[in-house]
């Protein structure tokens, strides 16, 4: 079928990928049908049936080969991704969440209309193609024209079907479905509302945001139930299911029991119609990207995982630690670590640095993680004066994590005198941690911290991970660094907006990356200073300029235009201004009206100019007419130049003259 498709369009804005299929065969003359049977999926849990084409815009993962899809029409994944509610549901699942993902397919199928197609009069008749948003059940009008979305067909009252190879014709009595409707007039308050619901909408079909902030250790459907809670008890400080203000005890507490990970059936997911029940109510009634902004504070969290009154901190559990069963150097911590949420009280022993907390299933003080058995693995084969490589195939561990080990086992004296002689590094504990504040300074991990030190001091990777086991450098990772994270910049910051300024002098895109790479920094350095606002800020500021730039320069172009006396289009404006129309719709959308609306009257004027040209026609046929001693009527000058005289007639009426005085336009 490959060599069959030898035109391949592009895809539209908001455009489903039904729709643009639908366009793909019939420009290349193929039956839709034949080419869904071609990229069906033999191992799909689907059946093949006609009624159930519309998962092709729900989730095309289950049901089609993306290899297939992407060789006929040159797309990537994503791209194809794009034009699905996909994007939706990877808003609650990780990437290793498969086996879930039939769940949330099948709470988008109950949100949206997979039976008739949906459609804009206007849009179609302008674009000629199918919006994906058109087919969520909430959304009831046109953002674009404010009128009523149809779905049937005004001739015959049939409803479309969701796939049809002539999309603009009905299927049953094949009316052109780009004919207007009578148009209802809506109120605003209506308007309004459907405006909401399509930001909404086009917040979830954006793959770039998230439906929550970042919780380690937390999946991102627990961290969207946190934030349903969280805003929907008001953002009180605790947890207490009582207080929650939309949901009943017994619903507050299932999702509770989720977020803790009871396998108990009485547990909910954080399905679509629970977060618009919340972000709806009336004494809350904000939009999904404010909610999704809000931050659950960590005393609310902990509330919400709290299933033990003992406050008291355990004793360090590791064996070659000074203070073994002690709670001496414990002292909890105010990070998320890899299954926090399996642990309360979180805390490192300040001597090893290896941490522990109460483990919420059974209460049990307990180490986090299994850092303890991997060191002594790590370094009983270390002592056999094996190479790094080696350990590594023996243990399963990454490289990486076999250096750190193995660092730290020398630093804490864990292994042989013969091979700790081996390793001896002389720099002093206040110049490691303040070589080390100078990494955290330009670095962002591990990986670009050991990056830099060898660039900067020369150490080795052994050497690196040695000195990171050192106490003062592990406290100010733990402790101060987060401080140190918001020390204000001044030079730094004066040096973004001086690069602002070039930047927008030369329009250059400004970007947090792009000014980061020419400051010699990264964009998370900047971001974890507290600059990246600024940068924002500066683009914000180009966008405005480069838009007050555009409309001077379409201005410019319709007055030299008229100046001349010469008419123009749509088209010629972005032929002037080197942008499609789609650029204007998506990104200046007054301007693109300003342009629609002075295109039409040049329209008109050349529409008025045909007319007079064909007026003059009808005269000279006329006059030739009555010289050649002819009836010379409206009937039988039509019949000669050999039209409808009802044609001549329309164009006497938009004039305001009648046949008998025709004379007056000579």
């Amino acid at each position: 079928m490959k060599e069959r498709l030898t035109i391949r369009p592009k895809p539209q804005i908001n455009e489903s990928l039904s729709s643009f299929l639908l366009r793909v065969c019939k420009e290349n003359n193929v039956e839709f049908l034949d080419m869904f049977r071609f990229l069906y999926r033999d191992d799909s849990s689907t059946r093949f049936r006609i009624n159930k084409i519309h998962f092709i815009d729900v989730f095309p993962k289950q049901i089609i080969k993306y290899k297939e899809l992407s060789q006929l029409t040159n797309l990537s994944k994503k791209e194809i991704n794009k034009m699905t509610f996909t994007p939706v549901i990877s808003k609650f699942l990780g990437p290793s969440n498969s086996k879930e993902e039939m769940l949330y397919m099948s709470m988008l199928l109950r949100q949206i209309d997979g039976t008739n197609r949906w459609f804009c009069p206007e849009c179609i008749k302008e674009n000629g193609y199918h919006k994906l948003i058109w087919q969520v059940e909430e959304i009831e009008i046109c953002n674009i024209h404010n009128i009523k979305l149809h779905n049937s067909c005004k001739f015959c009252n049939n409803k479309h079907l969701y796939v049809h190879r002539e999309t603009p014709i009905c299927h049953y009595c094949h009316s052109n479905l780009k004919d207007s409707f009578e148009k209802i007039d809506l109120n605003h308050e209506y308007i309004d509302w459907q405006n909401s619901k399509y930001k909404d909408w086009e917040f979830l079909l954006n793959s770039s945001v998230e439906l929550s902030p970042k919780y380690r250790g937390i999946t991102k459907e627990k961290a969207i139930l946190l934030n349903m809670l969280y805003v929907s008890q008001f953002k009180e400080e605790k947890f207490i299911s009582t207080k929650n203000k939309v949901f009943s005890k017994d619903m507050t507490n299932a999702f509770k029991m989720y977020i803790q990970g009871n396998d108990n059936k009485k547990t909910q997911r954080p399905y679509l119609p629970f977060i618009f029940k919340v972000i709806s109510h009336e004494e809350i009634n904000i939009r999904l990207s404010e909610f999704s902004s809000i931050s659950v504070p960590d005393k609310y969290i902990e509330s919400v995982f709290n299933q033990f009154k003992d406050e008291t901190l355990g004793t360090c559990l590791t064996p070659w630690c000074k203070h073994y069963n002690t709670n001496k150097m414990m002292q909890k911590t105010n990070f998320f670590y890899k299954n926090y949420s399996k642990y309360k009280l979180a805390s490192v022993c300040t001597s090893c640095f290896v941490k522990f907390g109460y483990n919420r299933k059974n209460g049990k003080w307990e180490e986090i993680g299994d850092q303890i058995e991997r060191i002594q693995k790590v370094s009983k084969l270390f002592s056999q004066d094996l190479s790094f490589p080696k350990i590594r195939e023996i243990c399963g561990y990454g490289i990486v994590n076999v250096y750190e080990f193995c660092g730290y086992a020398l630093y804490h004296g864990l292994l042989p005198k013969k091979i700790q002689n081996n390793y001896k590094f002389d720099l002093e504990s206040n110049a490691v941690r303040e070589c080390f504040v100078k990494l955290a300074y330009i670095g962002t991990n591990k990986t670009t911290y050991f990056q830099k030190a060898k660039q900067l001091f020369g150490w080795s990777i052994i050497q690196f991970y040695y000195y990171l086991a050192f106490p003062e450098v592990q406290k100010y990772f733990l402790f101060e660094s987060k401080l140190d994270q918001s020390t204000d910049h001044k030079d730094i910051a004066a040096e973004i907006r001086r690069k602002i300024k070039q930047f927008i002098e030369n329009d250059k895109k400004i970007s947090v990356r792009s000014i980061a790479a020419d400051l010699g920094h990264d964009g998370s350095s900047l971001t974890r200073w507290g600059l990246k606002n600024l940068i924002i800020e500066g683009r914000e500021k180009q966008i405005k300029k480069h838009k007050q730039k555009l409309w001077d320069e379409v201005r410019r172009f319709i007055e030299q235009k008229r100046a001349l006396q010469e008419l123009f289009t749509y088209a010629g404006i972005c032929n002037y201004t080197g942008y499609n129309k789609d650029y204007f719709v998506k990104n200046h959308y007054e301007l693109h009206k300003y342009i629609v609306g002075e295109t039409k009257i040049e329209k008109q004027k050349e529409y008025n100019v045909k007319r007079m040209r064909f007026l003059r026609d009808v005269i000279i046929a006329r006059d030739f007419l009555r010289k050649s001693h002819q009836k010379a009527t409206l009937k039988e000058t039509a019949n000669y130049l050999g039209i409808n005289e009802q044609r001549i007639a329309y164009h006497l009426r938009k004039e305001g003259i009648k046949w008998g005085n025709l004379d007056l336009l000579k």
